[in-house]
């Protein structure tokens, strides 16, 4: 009997090592990014598709009422709508210049018109990848070193989705290519919440190319700030805005906090004088600015809504912050009214 257990075991492990080495090597966004100094996921579709995302097709309508058919003729340009077909697009660098950025962008069923237009790019390159995938490469714009943007756009047939890639690395974008070609690009909406359609992240804020005079008032905050990380989620009703600062130490980090809510309580008292000076004056008061300190003091009701805590023996700070889309919109109306 024994001999057959083994055999057993054995033809099992020959199954299941295979199945873990391939998951092992599956893509997530910290392994394809973790190395990136900044790092930016959006997710178009699911901001478009949620409350908030009429809320802000109502706003820009009621401030530009041909800006949905300017987008109609974009879209037919592109051949997808670029706010509600594309899923996932992740920005990230390992530098903050021009030339270190990349994009992988999860364009959905369909890549419209995209690799047509890169025909009438400049400097335009192609080569075969596989009988499916072209490289594509192009001059972005006409500097002394003439950077050149490495782009393709594999279909994944488990996904049904194309996804497109776009670096200043030509071995990159390969191997990213052929990694979603097999794999797909499913990873990249994973692991956020349903409803977070933005996430920021700034792992060494040091090399952000700011010139920071040390005498300018506010110079010593960005210096004591080392890393940033901000998510923002639309749910059904509310938008919800979360961030964490990280300073050298906690003591650094509590005496962010104290000038956060310290700054938070300025504002709210400034628009709360402002408001009571002009009421005295009423009948000679300038209609225009008495209505836009009015929408200023219901902006700064709303810093009620944020929240910024920290825990003692920790380098970070959070901070949160909630507003009903209801809330947004009479803000809004106020201000311009």
């Amino acid at each position: 009997m024994k001999p057959y257990l083994c055999t057993l075991s054995l033809l099992l492990a020959s199954m299941i090592s295979p199945a873990l080495a391939q998951s092992d090597s599956n893509p997530t966004v910290d392994s394809v990014a973790g190395s990136a100094v900044w790092r930016i996921q959006i997710s178009p579709a699911r901001l478009f598709s949620s409350n908030f995302g009429r809320v802000i097709e109502d706003m820009v309508s009621a401030e530009h009422p041909d800006a949905l058919e300017k987008l109609d003729g974009f879209s037919d340009a592109l051949g997808f709508n670029p706010f509600t077909d594309v899923q996932e697009v992740l920005l990230y660098g390992e530098k903050f210049d021009d030339n270190s950025a990349n994009v992988i962008a999860r364009l959905g069923a369909t890549s419209g018109n995209l690799e047509g237009w890169f025909l009438a790019a400049p400097g335009y390159q192609s080569e075969d990848l596989d009988k499916n995938t072209i490289l594509h490469s192009f001059i972005v714009e006409k500097k002394k070193n003439n950077p050149r943007l490495w782009c393709a756009i594999p279909y994944n047939q488990a996904e049904k989705s194309y996804t497109l890639i776009a670096t200043f690395n030509r071995d990159q974008t390969v191997s990213l290519s052929k990694k979603i070609d097999q794999q797909g690009s499913g990873w990249l909406s994973s692991p956020r919440s349903e409803g977070t359609f933005l996430s920021l992240v700034v792992s060494d804020l040091s090399q952000a190319p700011m010139k920071i005079d040390s005498k300018d008032p506010g110079a010593a905050i960005v210096k004591t700030i080392r890393s940033v990380n901000l998510r923002a989620s639309a749910e059904a009703d509310t938008l919800i805005a979360q961030g964490e600062l990280t300073a050298d130490s906690p003591a650094r980090a509590q005496q962010l906090q104290q000038l956060l809510n310290g700054l938070k309580a300025m504002v709210q008292l400034a628009a709360m004088q402002e408001g009571n000076r002009d009421s005295n004056h009423t009948p000679y008061a300038d209609a225009n600015k008495q209505r836009d300190h009015e929408g200023a003091k219901k902006a700064a009701e709303l810093l009620n809504n944020l929240t910024v805590d920290h825990q003692t023996g920790s380098s970070t700070l959070t901070a949160n912050f909630k507003i009903d889309y209801d809330a947004l919109v009479a803000l809004k109306n106020e201000m311009q009214n």
